[in-house]
């Protein structure tokens, strides 16, 4: 991602009547010399808004007679969140939108840093930093359900997690879009833009699809499989396709494979990985199966080599189960295979 694109990206946005407003987050934090002070994404252009400034910023949208909140990161990371006494402005008059339209982006600016008396309709804040989500660490500008329910904001719009999720508490709508396509292999929710409609009362969130990327996760149990095994995974894949989410071409594919095989199965990972990396977008092969030895199998290894040793040893000890027996032998000669320990 260059400067040059993303400036170009700002402006056909304006030049449709879509009004955009940026801050900078953890890894593209606000910097003295830095794109966001001296790479011209606003480009004198009154729809553009870039929170520039390190304190706390307010630009009002007379147009739109809104209000847009914003504390730009100024560090790669931080314990402080950045809704942190954020609060929409409640001192002066009663709602009414803004009469004179901003002239100029001096102007913008001055508004933005300015405290102004006129209250707008609607009010919104944009914020970097990691909410409180089931099962991930917010420890860097993390941001509370607390923070976000008292902020009183019509929507607060994150950024931080890579998937899209809602973090919305009391009667405040808060949503990550989440990155228009995965930037992991093994990510999920992402691909979407969000919608925002703003009323009276209620603020509804819709996720719009724009990404081409899916993810397709193949998982595979080979214990008594006899069915081709290239057969089996084109079968998900083909379930998937169908199911309209995207074309192959554009498809990460992970292919999991557990369970039992014989010995001398037809897993080969770099087989796999070579004829599906001709059919999708990315492949990864992850084989977690573990050997099964048959009576014939275990036949195969003289008494000589370690793995017959192995297995005599195991036939010969008294008092133990006949099934802990069993299972003995199938997993050590699996790591002594593993480890090319057997012979």
């Amino acid at each position: 991602m260059t400067v040059e694109i993303v400036r170009n990206f700002f402006k056909k946005l304006a030049d449709a009547n879509i009004f955009v407003a940026a801050i900078p987050g953890n890894h593209d934090y606000l910097v003295k010399g830095g794109v966001y002070e001296s790479g011209d994404l606003a480009q004198g252009n009154l729809k553009i808004v870039v929170f520039n400034k390190p304190e706390q910023n307010v630009a009002k949208i007379n147009e739109l007679d809104l209000s847009i909140y914003a504390k730009p990161n100024t560090t790669p990371t931080g314990k402080q969140s950045p809704l942190f006494q954020m609060r929409k402005e409640d001192k002066g008059s009663p709602l009414q939108p803004a009469k004179e339209p901003v002239q100029s982006q001096s102007q913008l600016r001055a508004q933005s840093q300015s405290q102004s008396a006129v209250r707008t309709k609607y009010n919104i804040a944009i914020a970097h930093g990691s909410a409180e989500v089931k099962g991930q660490r917010a420890d860097n500008y993390p941001v509370t359900s607390a923070e976000i329910s008292a902020s009183g904001f019509n929507y607060v719009a994150l950024g931080d997690w890579h998937k899209m999720l809602d973090v919305s508490a009391g009667n405040v709508k808060a949503f990550y879009p989440g990155s228009p396509e995965p930037l992991a292999t093994d990510q999920t929710g992402a691909g979407n833009v969000l919608l925002i409609e703003i009323e009276e009362k209620t603020t509804k969130v819709q996720p719009l699809k724009i990404g081409k990327i899916s993810i397709v996760n193949a998982s595979i149990d080979m214990t008594g499989q006899k069915e081709n095994l290239i057969t089996k995974i084109e079968q998900v894949l083909d379930t998937d396709i169908k199911s309209g989410k995207s074309q192959k071409s554009d498809v990460i594919l992970n292919i999991m494979i557990n369970g039992r095989q014989h010995l001398g199965g037809d897993i080969n990972s770099d087989e796999l990985k070579s004829y599906f990396s001709q059919k999708v977008f990315l492949v990864n092969v992850q084989d977690s199966t573990v050997l099964e030895f048959s009576n014939e199998d275990l036949a195969k290894f003289p008494d000589y080599t370690i793995a017959g040793k192995f297995i005599n040893h195991l036939r010969n000890k008294k008092g133990v189960d006949e099934r802990a027996r069993k299972e003995a032998i199938q997993r050590g000669l699996d790591l002594l295979t593993s480890l090319g320990q057997h012979k």
